[in-house]
């Protein structure tokens, strides 16, 4: 059976102690994502980096709809699961295309520099611990059950936010 098949043979049945508060409580990381990916692309003038941020937001709402219609509505529509793996990478690659793409334009040193200054350091150091404690999860969490996909939101939401709070005040302190 492949992995369509699977997740049609297993329907609504996903998270079946789970309600339509966890789809709210999935779309924050990706609006923290979506809010930090304009902050930078208001200073980064590059297509291809802001067509992956709109691509990988656009995924991660994707999954979040599906997670809504899933709790809401008990209507299971895996694509909008299944494509975010897809959707979330070609996005992530455009963005690291475009910043390639353009990298002599971009104040490496400086934004470096600021990027690990006080506070903004700390909130970027949250956010990646926060990313290795989800890998962790993805490879060894039952994501069927509603505990483990809470810890992980919670955990992903406060990436999320720590690299937006980065995000903007070295922005802030860029612009100085």
């Amino acid at each position: 059976m492949d992995e369509y098949e699977k997740e049609k043979e297993e329907g609504t049945d996903r998270l079946q102690d789970a309600d339509v508060k966890m789809a709210f409580m999935d779309a924050l990381p990706v609006a923290f994502f979506a809010a930090g990916s304009a902050v930078i692309a208001r200073r980064f003038h590059n297509r291809l980096f802001r067509c992956g941020a709109a691509l990988a937001a656009l995924s991660g709402s994707l999954k979040v709809l599906w997670k809504f219609l899933l709790l809401g509505k008990k209507k299971d529509i895996p694509l909008l699961n299944r494509q975010m793996k897809y959707g979330m990478h070609a996005g992530f690659s455009l963005m690291s295309a475009g910043i390639f793409e353009d990298w002599k334009k971009i104040p490496a040193r400086r934004l470096l520099r600021t990027a690990a200054g006080m506070p903004q350091g700390l909130f970027f150091l949250g956010g990646c611990a926060g990313m290795v404690l989800m890998t962790y999860f993805a490879k060894n969490m039952d994501h069927g059950k509603a505990s483990s996909n809470w810890l992980e939101q919670t955990v992903n939401t406060a990436a999320q936010g720590a690299f937006l709070a980065g995000t903007i005040l070295t922005a802030r302190k860029m612009v100085k």
